[in-house]
């Protein structure tokens, strides 16, 4: 027996639910791309139409999504009423993606940004949230890792054309968007050196040139 490919097949079957509909109607023919033989495909074939194949497909998926809103809350609550879409087409793709929710976060934010920049993911603030959250899961890696050689490696700048604090703050706690965000430029420093790190909103302020910055800390 084939016996990587009928594991490879079996665990896809449970965290893609798609393969799994997909041999419920279609048959063994489902499991064409996997190099099996004619019992390996007549015994996942019948897995799939086992009562507790749905509950299993349900789990799996629910651990997978918590690993990604875990990682990008912002943008998952942002995404909300695309999110179940998106997952799917990723999860289609990817089955057998890292469930740790740092590589799993990154690889997730990687896929969005390519959708965003499609066309597909159309919200207005999905590319700023986005990032802001990527730029954190980046730094967050590096410094778990240890792969940082330099201090300033774990310092990381953004800038927006706006305030993305209100932003942040309503999509945190559940709130709806606000539809008019304070029109000023604004930069966002990530300073990963210290623990906790720290995360300051910069606001330059143009009433005179001896003027300083003002600067606020993300709680």
């Amino acid at each position: 027996m084939t016996l990587a490919a009928y594991q490879e097949a079996f665990a896809r079957m449970v965290l893609s639910p798609a393969l799994c509909l997909r041999a419920r109607s279609e048959g063994e023919p489902a499991f064409s791309g996997f190099a099996m033989d004619a019992v390996e495909r007549a015994r996942l074939l019948h897995i799939a139409h086992q009562r507790g194949m749905r509950i299993t497909c349900i789990l799996a998926r629910a651990n997978r999504l918590s690993s990604l809103v875990g990682a990008l809350p912002l943008s998952c609550e942002l995404l909300k009423p695309q999110l179940a879409e998106l997952v799917d087409r990723y999860w289609e793709n990817t089955p057998m993606a890292d469930l740790q929710a740092l590589p799993a976060g990154l690889a997730f934010a990687r896929y969005l940004d390519l959708e965003i920049r499609a066309g597909r993911v159309v919200n207005r603030f999905a590319i700023d949230v986005l990032r802001y959250e990527r730029a954190w899961l980046e730094l967050q890696l590096c410094t778990h890792t240890g792969s940082s050689r330099d201090g300033d490696e774990l310092v990381r700048e953004l800038a927006f054309e706006f305030d993305p604090r209100p932003l942040f703050e309503a999509l945190a706690s559940g709130k709806p968007v606000p539809e008019m965000l304070p029109d000023r430029p604004t930069t966002i420093d990530f300073d990963f050196r210290s623990d906790p790190p720290q995360t300051r909103f910069h606001h330059p302020v143009v009433k005179s040139p001896n003027d300083a910055d003002q600067v606020n800390e993300m709680p």
